[in-house]
């Protein structure tokens, strides 16, 4: 037995399951949609967090020539990207 299904007996199938496939296929469908919008979330946060951190390495340039006011801004922008994280909740 091989070969593709025809439309008309995949109809028949889903109809004889009392609508169980059609459910599945549903639930198959809303479970693509959120893990998709998990992966937009996570790409964002990995973007956000190597923009933070690409700024830290400047900042943290020792050949600067205000270190004090360096760190006061590493500070912030950790504490920023440590909060964005926390609040996203997606590496919880």
């Amino acid at each position: 037995m091989g070969g593709a299904i025809d439309a008309q007996a995949l109809g028949d199938l889903m109809d004889d399951d009392a609508g169980g496939v059609a459910e599945a296929i549903v639930q198959l469908e809303h479970d693509l949609e959120q893990k998709d919008d998990l992966a937009r979330r996570l790409i964002d946060q990995c973007r956000y967090q190597h923009l933070v951190l690409s700024e830290i390495h400047s900042l943290a340039n020792p050949d600067r020539l205000i270190p004090c006011d360096d760190i006061r801004s590493i500070r912030a922008k950790a504490h920023a990207a440590i909060a964005a994280a926390n609040k996203s909740g997606l590496l919880a």
